[in-house]
């Protein structure tokens, strides 16, 4: 009886262990990872940006005797920005004050005052500033990204067609090579890519200090 007892336990075997749990990871694309970054900067609710314009200038008021060239300054979400304007009237070099709330543009006249315009007649500088992070999640495709020395570098496809229309038609609509970065702590920093219609016509985007404290007020009347 003892052997039977035994041949029979041998045979049952150590009971089956439970099936192991399958934990599964998803790896973000690299489309993903640019989207994550640029909407990142869109929930500080405010940057400092700085806006380059190389190659043919544009021309921003109807005679074409108003150029735009550089801005910079701070943005506060959703369509509040001000900050300094680079370009030219005519043959004369002018950077001056501009603050733009919503559809309002004011930028401050060289003569004394300010002139008051209508943002989407011209460069709608805030909404630029602001709808590229949310363009870069939404239009960019064939994104590559590569980490160097605690920064990530992306290149890509944009569809300009989007960020045309807050540019005030100013940007030509199509596809272009589109490169971006991040900083060491992994916020957006740099976006660069060429006007898709007006060859030579370079944009180059800068963003800094996400979170910045700033108020944007209209001048005085």
């Amino acid at each position: 009886p003892l052997l039977v007892l035994a041949l029979a336990l041998a045979a049952c075997g150590p009971a089956a262990a439970p099936d192991a749990e399958v934990v599964t990871t998803t790896v973000p694309t690299p489309e993903q990872d640019l989207a994550s970054v640029a909407l990142g900067l869109l929930d500080a609710g405010s940057f400092r940006f700085g806006i380059a314009i190389e190659g043919p200038p544009i021309q921003v008021d109807a005679l074409g005797g108003l150029s735009l060239a550089a801005a910079e300054g701070v943005a506060v979400l959703p369509d509040q920005a001000q900050g300094d304007a680079s370009g030219s009237i005519g043959p004369l070099p002018l950077t001056a004050p501009f603050v733009a709330i919503g559809p309002d543009l004011w930028l401050a006249n060289p003569l004394g005052g300010w002139l008051e315009l209508e943002a989407a007649e011209v460069v709608d500088i805030p909404g630029v500033a602001a709808g590229l992070p949310r363009i870069l999640a939404e239009d960019v495709t064939q994104v590559v990204a590569e980490e160097v020395d605690g920064i990530t570098a992306f290149r890509g496809t944009l569809d300009t067609a989007g960020l045309s229309t807050l540019a005030g038609g100013h940007l030509g609509v199509g596809q272009t090579a589109l490169r971006a970065s991040t900083d060491l702590d992994g916020n957006l920093a740099l976006v660069v890519f060429e006007d898709p219609v007006e060859i030579g016509r370079i944009w180059t985007f800068s963003f800094s200090e996400p979170g910045v404290e700033a108020e944007v007020v209209a001048p005085p009347s």
